[in-house]
């Protein structure tokens, strides 16, 4: 009775030994992609924020839109911050500091004291800094894979919200 049971369970190690493994891997993909996706968000909200700061500086219309749209790149910001957690790279937590030096320009902006160049240029580092952030490392393919796999889902996503219209 003994050894067969013994058999049983030196076949059954590997495999489970080999599941546990894939899930670890299914672990990590999933932590890749939502940090992708939360990414992309982040700096899609950036961008939206640069133009309705443009918007306001030259129309002097807009000014909640703009208010509550800072709100939102606070709360991406924080949402990264959360969902990565000890995973966050160093390069992205220095660009997501460096996002603190908005709050500035912002100030500025809803004073109107800043020339709209000035702002433009603002955001746009900082846009820049996060999109390198996100690089991903030479020859890593799979990595790559589940970045684009992830940028279509949000932009699926956007289009599904209603967010953004095709075409």
């Amino acid at each position: 009775v003994l050894l067969p049971l013994l058999a049983v369970l030196a076949a059954t190690v590997p495999l489970t030994a080999g599941r546990i493994q894939a899930a670890d891997r299914a672990g990590r993909t999933a932590s890749i992609v939502r940090t992708a996706v939360d990414v992309g968000t982040l700096i899609q909200e950036l961008q939206q924020e640069r133009v309705l700061s443009l918007g306001y500086l030259v129309t002097s219309t807009g000014r909640d839109e703009l208010l509550l749209r800072s709100a939102r790149v606070r709360d991406a910001i924080s949402d990264v911050r959360t969902r990565t957690g000890a995973s966050l790279s160093p390069q992205l937590s220095t660009a997501l500091d460096d996002l603190g030096g908005l709050d500035d320009t912002r100030a500025r902006i809803l004073v109107r004291q800043i020339k709209p160049a000035v702002v433009f240029t603002a955001f746009g580092d900082l846009i820049g800094q996060g999109q390198r952030a996100g690089v991903l490392p030479p020859g890593d393919p799979e990595r790559l894979r589940l970045l684009v796999l992830a940028t279509l889902q949000g932009i699926a996503a956007l289009v599904t919200s209603g967010r953004v219209q095709p075409g």
